[in-house]
């Protein structure tokens, strides 16, 4: 099924301010996550999983967000990708940037494999981002550093790429989506507007 045969779907990447809109006002919802999450921590280990669910910032994240994204991702593929406030950030910052060729080690699965290796055993296990607001909100402008220092020296969407923990994690639930997002004309993907860059033709598969 072609999905720009769908009125409201072909109208919707045919606006000059998608997906650039829904980028700017998830960023502004990640800074207040994040100015949501400063400065609200504990010791306690009992008291850290009732702040888990009652701290706003921290609920958000782990029990809607993470959730409807995985969801959405096993629905129709990596379509939070599109409106990631990240990429937004990334992309701005690699106009500016040196724009170096990404090394062989960052292709190689190192990195994200050590990245992850972070998240799970110091973030996680050691500093419990997912129960403590304010590790969580460090966590989260630790993301967005790296994702701009890596925008800064190396060319376009190399932190999307090689590096993003949240994308390559969601490429794997992509794997059991019943649609797939893809260009059928890679020779022909401008559309009226120059300043975008679109798939004429983004097909659903079964």
């Amino acid at each position: 099924m072609d999905l720009l045969k769908i009125g409201w779907v072909r109208r919707l990447f045919l606006l000059r301010w998608f997906p650039l809109a829904p980028q700017v006002i998830l960023l502004l919802v990640f800074a207040l996550i994040i100015a949501g999450g400063l400065g609200i921590t504990t010791g306690d280990a009992k008291f850290a999983k009732i702040l888990r669910n009652t701290n706003l910032a921290n609920l958000v994240v782990w029990s809607y967000w993470w959730p409807l994204i995985i969801v959405a991702t096993v629905l129709v593929g990596r379509i939070w990708c599109m409106v990631c406030p990240i990429e937004l950030v990334t992309a701005v910052a690699s106009k500016i940037g040196l724009k170096r060729q990404v090394p062989y080690f960052f292709k190689s699965g190192w990195i994200i494999t050590i990245f992850y290796a972070v998240i799970l055993l110091v973030g996680i296990h050691t500093l419990s981002i997912h129960r403590l607001p304010h590790r969580m909100a460090i966590y989260m402008l630790v993301l967005f550093g790296v994702a701009m220092a890596c925008s800064l020296i190396f060319e376009k969407r190399a932190f999307c790429s090689y590096v993003c923990p949240v994308g390559h994690l969601l490429g794997l639930y992509a794997l059991i989506s019943p649609w797939q997002w893809r260009v059928n004309d890679k020779k022909n993907v401008r559309i009226a507007n120059p300043k975008t860059v679109l798939p004429r033709e983004i097909n659903t598969i079964w």
